[in-house]
């Protein structure tokens, strides 16, 4: 996509989400065209813009060469012999061309790929739609109120809807379990724990004592 808009490119001065040097290839337009091409690429919301770069490896001018339009995309890995760590764009209303892009080293190579596939207004209408759902779902409204859900969205909705009616219908018709309070006597005096008798206690054992007796006889006769 080429441009001169002054608004564009005001907007393309500002900072990016991500940026950083790429090894470029275009789709061949003809069976011929094989060029890398060593550009600039700065990420910004969902465009992604490219520069060219000078004799030493700056960027050229402020104002970028081209830009692409991340919506309806798919992002694949992809690796030759000579370059490696790399991803390819297809757009799904344009399959056939793919655009090619490689990095110098696979530690700067996910973060590009995770980068660009959470750039598209559609991945974020996603995020939008599955936060809209919990707070729903949570509370039984919805915060943006008289915007119409998506197909899907409203599918989800209905189909959870739906679940936990039946699940609250299981409930109400289940036997009602019976009640603590009705297993409990209402003659609680009769339950409670028997009192014991405590024996009375028994007299400590007789001592053996010697008693003097005077007997018939002579002298003394001991009696036990």
């Amino acid at each position: 996509m080429r441009f001169n808009s002054a608004d564009f490119k005001t907007f393309s001065e500002q900072p990016g989400d991500h940026e950083g040097r790429l090894t470029y290839k275009p789709p061949p337009r003809t069976l011929y065209d094989s060029a890398y091409k060593e550009r600039w690429f700065k990420l910004k919301s969902n465009f992604l813009f490219y520069y060219r770069l000078n004799e030493f490896g700056g960027v050229e001018k402020n104002e970028p060469s081209g830009v692409f339009v991340l919506e309806n995309i798919e992002i694949n890995r992809e690796e030759t012999t000579e370059l490696p760590f790399g991803f390819a764009i297809t757009w799904k209303d344009e399959p056939d061309k793919k655009f090619q892009f490689f990095t110098h080293n696979e530690n700067s190579l996910y973060p590009w790929i995770s980068k660009l596939e959470y750039a598209s207004y559609q991945h974020l209408k996603t995020q939008l739609s599955m936060l809209r759902m919990k707070i729903l779902r949570k509370s039984g409204k919805d915060p943006l109120e008289g915007t119409p859900l998506p197909k899907q969205a409203q599918n989800e909705f209905s189909s959870s809807v739906l679940a936990k009616s039946s699940f609250h219908r299981q409930i109400s018709s289940a036997p009602n379990s019976p009640s603590t309070s009705s297993k409990i006597p209402t003659n609680v005096a009769a339950y409670s724990t028997p009192q014991v008798r405590r024996a009375a206690p028994l007299p400590p054992p007789r001592k053996h004592t010697k008693k003097k007796e005077q007997s018939q006889g002579n002298g003394w006769k001991l009696k036990k």
